[in-house]
């Protein structure tokens, strides 16, 4: 049994034949948008630690860019907020809370 599991791996993991399945699983997969990987690759793989470590830099990356652009905003028109409250003090919001839009009337 030994014998035969040696001589059966030995075919199937030796380094050619590996690189066959890997040809012959890019090909069918391409119909789907996939691609073989690059060929003879020294990539090496992320822990997952490392990976979340790196995606929360750029999140962080990201929302201090953000900020900076809110501010800009809110720098250019001297009374931004006030504006933006202003909308808010419009409109049907305020006469949502007295009431008074598009309820009808009680009486009969």
């Amino acid at each position: 049994m030994l014998a035969l599991t040696k001589l059966v791996s030995g075919k199937s993991m030796a380094r050619s034949r590996l690189y066959e399945y890997q040809d012959s699983y890019g090909k069918a997969m391409k119909p789907f948008g996939l691609e073989r990987g690059v060929v003879g690759s020294t990539a090496n793989h992320q822990s997952r630690s490392a990976f979340y470590h790196s995606q929360e830099k750029e999140l962080q990356t990201r929302i201090e860019s953000l900020q900076e652009e809110v501010e800009k905003l809110l720098a250019k028109s001297k009374d931004g907020k006030s504006q933006i409250l202003s909308l808010f003090a419009m409109g049907e919001l305020p006469k949502v809370k007295k009431g008074e839009c598009g309820q009808g009337s009680t009486d009969k």
